[in-house]
């Protein structure tokens, strides 16, 4: 039977699924290959227009996202315990694999929600995928389930997956391929040759390090303070530096049967999200949390850290190290105190990202914060742990900022694809914003632009480089390997141009900027709208394009009377003491608030 062609579902970028003798309607910006890639011409291809991004839809996604991946957890907790042969509690594993249950379900709802509006549209008759004979979708680790989900490949592989597990009229053509590609970021070496002192320092210091170290010395890892400010910390609790390093797991193909008798036993067939996600839930975990969970245990055991720590204190190591994770859940399991402390803008005032019902939130004794409280008992307002200890400019500017003419936009690195909305899609629109505006500008402020992108934006398939100056020639780009701190001092003003630390980092500080954000303010929880809007209100948020420029071009020459007037001034002021507050005093109040700590008892998720 010749099948009719009139409309292909393209769901990834990979050409060889795409249509030549039909429109192709993509599923998303992700189908469309990079700019660099002359390989479109001949095809008729548009997006599809999602339904299910609004404001309303995502707040709705979230609170069953999180109602999801709790009850999953619980009810996989007695089938991991079973078969790794122990008995850890619920706190325990909220520690090890929250945050990837998390994720999974989250990616798994966005993917799942846009196939379902696809299907929708009239005219679509046929997809291609890729003949798999042995696909693994588990990754090593949960950071390579991060990188794994960013893969055209590992896309189609479960965009295909997910198609054949729902209800429609679309027909899945097979194509065939000579290459069984099980995709394994974590394969990949580093290329560039090691640095000898700096292997031979760092052993060096370790071995002083464990040598001196007491079994009840406090733990204290990637506490996201400045090095003087966690050395004088270390000092002030009579130890040493750690100076740690987890271990890292050895590769390990997947265990096929094992996952088949485990998917047969917790899943259940049907096709609704829930019975789909937990239906593939042992085809993704992974690999560490299952076939390596015994070395994950052994290499937790030979840490070298102390046996009975008076506490434990981080702020970066609490998601994706997972030896480290692995150690303080069963030192958490023996009653020593867990506390973790902030280390992003979007703790206390973002609806999706860092909020109350992340693992670092729940399973820890306390978490310190950069200031703000809310109803929660483990919050502990404090200090914006990044910048303490450090100068303070604020009013005692005894520079003029008009002897300095650069303009500095810093932009947001492309979003891993593990969100529940079309993070994609705001990412492109902000950028399209933020061209917008630099067009806008006066030539006068125009040449004095520094474009900052993200240190790792040239690791990303969109290109940024190349877009912006496809749009704008002459633009000036940093590729942001620099501290930003030490190009700040030769800066008129610094945009941000998302909701980002560093802007709270330079309020903190009294470093001059604002902020330009697409968008609006949807993306804050209703508690901290108001103070945002203060913000708004004296010209340290922007959110219109063409009024920004305008605004700037109006202030240019008078950057420091703005900056210093007593409206910029309060507001800047009143908003720091709740999210950004400032410390000159940083190991004191840490000592104090870190030693008042106790272990809450029964702690559950």
């Amino acid at each position: 039977m010749i099948v009719k062609r009139q409309e292909c579902l393209v769901t990834t970028s990979i050409m060889k699924t795409w249509d030549k003798s039909a429109p192709n309607k993509l599923l998303g910006l992700w189908a469309v290959p990079s700019p660099e890639k002359k390989c479109l011409n001949g095809y008729k291809y548009e997006l599809i227009n999602a339904n299910n991004n609004s404001v309303k839809s995502r707040d709705a996604n979230f609170f069953y996202i999180q109602k999801l991946s709790l009850s999953i957890l619980n009810d996989v907790i007695p089938i991991l315990n079973n078969v790794n042969c122990c008995d850890y509690s619920s706190r325990f594993w909220n520690i090890l694999l929250g945050h990837w249950l998390q994720r999974y379900v989250s990616s798994l709802l966005f993917r799942y929600q846009r196939l379902r509006s696809a299907l929708l549209i009239p005219g679509l008759t046929h997809t291609y995928i890729i003949e798999r004979k042995q696909y693994e979708f588990s990754a090593l680790t949960s950071l390579d389930f991060i990188l794994r989900t960013n893969d055209q490949h590992w896309n189609h592989h479960l965009f295909g997956m997910l198609l054949k597990r729902m209800s429609h009229d679309i027909e899945c053509l097979t194509l065939k391929s000579k290459i069984d590609a099980t995709l394994s970021p974590e394969k990949k070496q580093n290329t560039l040759p090691p640095n000898q002192f700096k292997i031979i320092t760092k052993k060096t210091l370790q071995t002083v390090s464990r040598t001196l170290m007491k079994h009840n010395d406090a733990v204290i890892v990637k506490p996201y303070l400045p090095k003087k400010v966690e050395l004088f910390l270390h000092l002030s609790l009579g130890q040493l530096p750690l100076f740690h390093t987890s271990a890292g797991i050895s590769l390990c193909p997947e265990d096929k049967s094992l996952r088949s008798s485990l998917k047969t036993e917790f899943g259940f067939k049907t096709n609704d999200f829930e019975g789909i996600a937990r239906e593939l839930l042992f085809d993704f975990i992974p690999r560490c949390f299952l076939e390596k969970f015994s070395e994950l245990k052994i290499l937790a055991e030979q840490q070298n850290l102390p046996k009975n720590p008076k506490f434990i204190f981080t702020s970066n190591n609490f998601d994706t190290d997972e030896v480290f994770k692995f150690w303080v859940g069963t030192k958490v399991e023996k009653g020593v105190p867990y506390i973790v402390g902030q280390h992003g803008s979007a703790y206390g005032t973002h609806k999706y990202l860092l909020t109350k019902f992340g693992p670092e939130m729940t399973t820890s004794d306390r978490f310190l914060t950069w200031g703000w409280c809310c109803s929660q008992t483990r919050e502990m307002p404090m200090f914006l742990l990044k910048t303490a200890g450090q100068k303070f400019v604020g009013g005692k500017v005894k520079r003029s900022l008009n002897n300095y003419s650069r303009l500095m936009l810093v932009m947001p690195l492309m979003p891993h694809f593990v969100h529940h909305w079309d993070s994609l899609r705001d990412f492109n629109l902000n950028q399209k914003f933020q061209i917008n505006f630099v067009q806008s500008l006066p030539e006068n402020i125009k040449k004095n632009l520094v474009v900052r992108l993200h240190h790792l934006a040239e690791k990303r398939e969109w290109s940024d480089k190349k877009r912006w100056y496809k749009n704008i020639p002459d633009v000036e780009i940093d590729d942001g390997h620099i501290d930003i701190l030490k190009l700040a001092k030769t800066n008129r003003l610094t945009i941000f141009a998302y909701d980002s630390a560093g802007f709270l980092e330079f309020l903190s500080l009294g470093i001059p900027c604002i902020c330009l954000w697409h968008g609006g303010l949807d993306h804050l929880l209703v508690s901290a709208q108001s103070d945002y809007e203060e913000l708004v209100s004296v010209g340290l948020i922007h959110l219109n394009a063409s009024e920004a420029a305008d605004w700037l071009d109006c202030c240019w020459n008078s950057v420091d009377e703005w900056w210093l007037s007593e409206a910029v001034k309060d507001a800047r002021q009143t908003f720091c003491n709740k999210y950004a507050k400032f410390e000159d005093q940083p190991v004191r109040k840490l000592k104090r608030a870190l030693l008042s700590i106790k272990s809450v008892t029964g702690l559950s998720v």
